[in-house]
């Protein structure tokens, strides 16, 4: 009962950080930086079980000593909180509600003393509330972005959680084997995201984050079928598989779902936006999570993975039809105008 709370406990800190987390990155990140600022956090999140899996490897298999890992997680949150201390506000999210002498004093605190201080006392504009995420212009795009984050997290949330344990029944590898299959897996996603920077705050006119996203879907789907051989027997294909899942994950798939989640919701509803994203995200993907072991026991790890391809190859199909063509080295005011005010009409929203 303590570990299932302790577990509830992290999980509403996370659910209440990781929105705004997100909107705090965009908000303060310059234009043509903002897409790798933003895939830091996913580079993180990759490196940190990495680093509990090096632990891991040198604790000793005892459920006594094994709690040694979360005495490593306690200093990293502490580490955190230290951390946190130095962060400034949002000088967007304090012009939006006009408090413009808080917006001076945290721009102050970012690049030092200016003359240039935005004066007087300006309305709040273009002040949205969390229904207006599905109002005419943004609807299409919340629907999207909701559903491939759910597309690609499941595939991601079964090997989160259960790769070095089909590793170690299936591919008949051990507990260091299963260990190192994960390794493999979260190395390869870093080195496709340090190859995601190279594009992904550039206008591009070939190569861009839509077109990005729906190639890594179709390979990250070709991993799943390459996977699904895996065996004693097919063990390299398994592994090759697993290797192409994370680089093509990395590239493309996960870096740019967090983007567009991120920076393409207004100021003030980007962490009603981010937050709606990832609260679905999580109880979908988790009650998945709950029932594999049993539907891996009734159909196997075959069929469970051509599950895992299809997933992504429709999600590589609705890319095509609805993920977004704007975006790219654009302000957040520029990507805001392009989705709610549609071309032909005049006016402004604020």
């Amino acid at each position: 009962p303590l570990l299932i709370f302790g577990y509830a406990l992290v999980g509403a800190g996370v659910g209440i950080d990781v929105p705004a987390s997100e909107a705090l990155i965009a908000e303060i990140s310059p234009r043509r930086h903002r897409s790798k600022m933003l895939s830091l956090a996913n580079l993180w999140w990759y490196i940190g079980p990495i680093t509990v899996l090096m632990i891991a490897l040198v604790t000793p298999h005892n459920i006594v000593l094994f709690r040694i890992l979360y005495i490593f997680a306690i200093g990293f949150a502490i580490l955190a909180l230290i951390l946190r201390t130095l962060l400034i506000e949002s000088p967007r999210y304090l012009a939006l509600k006009g408090e413009v002498q808080k917006m001076n004093r945290e721009l102050s605190k970012a690049v030092g003393p200016s003359t240039n201080e935005v004066s007087g006392q300006t309305p709040a504009e273009h002040n949205y509330k969390w229904k207006d995420l599905f109002m005419p212009g943004l609807a299409g795009f919340t629907v999207f972005i909701v559903f491939a984050n759910l597309l690609w997290d499941i595939p991601a949330a079964t090997f989160g959680t259960y790769l070095p344990y089909i590793g170690i029944a299936i591919g008949k590898v051990g507990f260091v084997g299963g260990v190192i299959m994960d390794l493999m897996w979260f190395l390869s996603t870093i080195v496709g995201m340090l190859l995601f920077w190279l594009y992904a705050d550039k206008p591009g006119r070939f190569i861009n984050k839509r077109l990005m996203f729906i190639v890594s879907s179709i390979m990250v789907g070709i991993g799943f079928v390459m996977f699904s051989f895996l065996s004693p027997k097919a063990g390299t294909l398994g592994v090759i598989g697993i290797i192409t899942i994370g680089f093509f994950q990395g590239l493309g798939v996960w870096p740019v779902i967090w983007v567009w989640g991120t920076e393409r919701f207004p100021t003030s509803i980007r962490g009603a936006g981010r937050g709606l994203v990832s609260g679905t995200n999580r109880y979908v993907v988790y009650t998945w999570t709950l029932v594999i072991p049993t539907i891996l026991l009734a159909v196997g790890l075959k069929d469970v993975a051509i599950i895992l391809a299809i997933l992504s190859f429709v999600m590589a199909i609705i890319g095509i039809f609805f993920a977004p063509r704007t975006g790219e080295s654009q302000s957040l005011e520029e990507i805001e105008q392009s989705i709610l005010i549609k071309p032909g009409k005049k006016g402004t929203k604020g």
